[in-house]
C-alpha cells in the first residue's frame, strides 16, 4: 500500500512539471504561428519562414509544416516546399482537406522542380512544359481559389520561355507575376529587371528585323564548283571577265574573238574578190573601147557610138562597184586582223596575214 502511495506521488509529481512545459511550448508555438501569418499576409516570405520554424521547434504541427511549404514555394524553393507538403499529406494529425490540399500541392512542386532542373541543364522547351503542368494542377480543382498558384512559378515559366527565345510569352509572363498579390517587393523589383531586360531583347530583335545586315553575316565566298558536277558555273565565267576583277578575259572570250576574225576575215576575202572581178570587168570593158578601129579623127569606127558608150559606162561602174568592193573588204580584213591579234593574246595561238595577189589580197588566219 505504501508502494502504490508513492507511484501515485510521483506521477502526480511529473505531470504537474510536464503540463506547464508542454503548454509553454504550445503557446510559443501559436505566438510564432500569428506572428508568421502576418508577415506571411504582408508578402514577406523570408522573415515569415523564420517565424514558422520557431513554431516548427516548439510544436511541429501539420499546419506549421504546411505554412513553411507555402513560404518555400513563394520564395522559389520548389523542392523543399515539394517535401514539406508531402508530410502534411501523409500526415496523421492533419485534417482530411489540409491532407488533400497538401497532396496536390507536393505533385505540383515537384512538377516545378524538375522545370527549374531542366531549365538549369539549358532544356527550356522542357522546363516550361514541367512547370505549366504545375500551374495547371494548382489552377484545377476544389483548392484553387483558397490556395493560388505561388507568383515565383509564373516568373519560373516566365524564365524558360525567355530562354527558350519566346520574348513575348516571357514579358507576359512577367507582368502577370507582377500584378499578383502575393508578390513580394524584392520580387517586383527582379521583374522590373526582368522585364526591362525583355524590352531590350524585343528593340535589337525588331532593329535586326528592320536592318538585314544586323542579322545576316558577312558574304560567303561561293567555293568553285566541281568537275562534271552539273553545277551553274560562275558568273564571271559566263560573261567572260576575270573573277577578281583585274579586267583580263577569260580563254572563252578569246575563242569568241578568233571565231570572229574568221568571219569578218572571210567577208573581208570576198570583197577584195569582188574588187577584184569588178575592176577586171571595168578593164575589159575599157580594153574593148580602146581596141576599136578609129577614123583619122580618132573616133570608133569599129563599133557603133551606141555600143561605144556603153562599154565606156558599163566601164565605169564596174570600177565604181570595184572600188566599193576593196573599201569594205579592207576594212573586214582590218577587222578581222585586230581580232587575230587580241584572240591571239589569250592564249589560243591564233595568228592573221594578208597577203597581196592578183588583183586583190589574200587573208590568212590559223589556229
Amino acid at each position: 500500500m505504501a508502494r502504490t502511495s508513492l507511484v501515485v506521488v510521483l506521477v502526480t509529481a511529473l505531470a504537474g512539471v510536464v503540463t506547464p512545459a508542454l503548454a509553454k511550448d504550445r503557446r510559443a508555438a501559436q505566438a510564432a504561428m500569428r506572428l508568421g501569418n502576418e508577415r506571411f499576409a504582408e508578402h514577406t516570405y523570408e522573415e515569415a519562414r523564420r517565424h514558422f520554424e520557431a513554431a516548427m521547434r516548439a510544436d511541429a504541427t501539420p499546419e506549421a509544416r504546411w505554412m513553411l511549404g507555402r513560404c518555400d514555394e513563394q520564395l522559389g524553393a520548389f523542392g523543399f516546399a515539394a517535401t514539406a507538403f508531402k508530410q502534411v499529406a501523409e500526415s496523421r494529425g492533419a485534417s482530411s482537406d489540409l491532407r488533400a490540399a497538401a497532396s496536390v500541392r507536393a505533385d505540383a512542386m515537384r512538377s516545378a522542380a524538375d522545370g527549374v532542373e531542366a531549365l538549369e541543364k539549358g532544356n527550356a522547351r522542357a522546363a516550361a512544359e514541367a512547370i505549366r503542368g504545375a500551374l495547371k494542377l494548382l489552377r484545377a480543382g476544389e483548392w484553387a481559389e483558397k490556395y493560388p498558384a505561388p507568383a515565383a512559378l509564373q516568373v519560373r515559366l516566365g524564365d524558360a520561355h525567355r530562354a527558350a527565345g519566346d520574348l513575348a510569352a516571357a514579358r507576359k509572363d512577367y507582368e502577370r507575376a507582377f500584378g499578383r498579390e502575393d508578390a513580394g517587393e524584392q520580387l517586383k523589383a527582379d521583374l522590373r529587371e526582368k522585364i526591362a531586360a525583355v524590352d531590350a531583347d524585343l528593340a535589337a530583335r525588331e532593329a535586326a528585323a528592320k536592318d538585314p545586315a544586323k542579322r545576316q553575316p558577312g558574304p560567303v565566298k561561293p567555293r568553285d564548283p566541281a568537275p562534271d558536277s552539273g553545277t551553274k558555273p560562275d558568273e564571271s565565267i559566263r560573261k567572260g571577265t576575270d573573277p577578281a576583277g583585274s579586267g583580263r578575259t577569260s580563254a572563252g572570250s578569246g575563242r569568241g574573238r578568233a571565231v570572229g576574225a574568221v568571219v569578218t576575215g572571210a567577208l573581208g576575202a570576198v570583197g577584195l574578190g569582188l574588187g577584184a572581178i569588178f575592176a577586171i570587168e571595168s578593164s575589159a570593158a575599157w580594153e574593148q573601147v580602146d581596141s576599136a578601129t578609129r577614123n583619122s579623127d580618132g573616133r570608133v569606127i569599129g563599133m557603133t557610138q551606141q555600143r561605144a558608150f556603153e562599154r565606156a559606162d558599163r566601164a565605169d561602174k564596174y570600177a565604181t562597184l570595184s572600188w566599193l568592193a576593196y573599201g569594205v573588204g579592207a576594212a573586214s580584213a582590218g577587222t578581222a586582223i585586230v581580232l587575230a591579234i587580241l584572240s591571239g593574246r589569250q592564249g589560243d595561238g591564233a595568228t592573221a596575214s594578208v597577203t597581196p595577189s592578183r588583183g586583190g589580197a589574200l587573208l590568212t588566219v590559223a589556229f
